[in-house]
């Protein structure tokens, strides 16, 4: 993980992989700064949406126990949220390096809509090759 000073707190930059097992370990919440049009097409599972435009700090949950980790489509947005709220006093605020495109790219599982049919069925996906299963030679 990258810090980046500012002030007498830090802006932490979190790699895909340590995202993926700070979230699935349930020791950050990870919030989408994206748009409701971009978050309804697709988001990491288990990301809460609070857009840029209509960003409200009073309403961020409580960071006594866990880091807040803000996403965006490319990392720019998040860590122009992430900077606003570290200037305004908040602390254990990070974003994450490369947004969604950096999530995928690094091959980890996202909820999306339906490829082959375009349907509101959420699934998960992913770019990394999966093994074949049930395969016995």
């Amino acid at each position: 993980m990258k810090t980046e000073k500012l002030g007498t707190f830090e802006l932490e930059t979190w790699a895909p992989d340590e995202l993926a097992l700070a979230r699935d370990a349930r020791r950050v919440v990870v919030i989408d700064v994206r748009s409701a049009a971009e978050y309804a097409t697709e988001r990491l599972g288990g990301s809460l949406l609070m857009p840029m435009a209509e960003f409200d700090a009073a309403a961020l949950p409580d960071q006594e126990v866990k880091k807040i980790v803000l996403i965006c489509a490319n990392g720019l947005r998040s860590a122009r949220v992430a900077r606003g709220l570290i200037s305004s006093g908040l602390q254990r605020i990070g974003h994450l390096d490369g947004g969604i495109a950096g999530w995928k790219a690094a091959g980890l599982p996202w909820r999306g809509l339906d490829p082959e049919t375009g349907s509101m069925a959420w699934q998960e996906q992913s770019l990394r090759p999966q093994p074949a299963r049930g395969l016995r030679w």
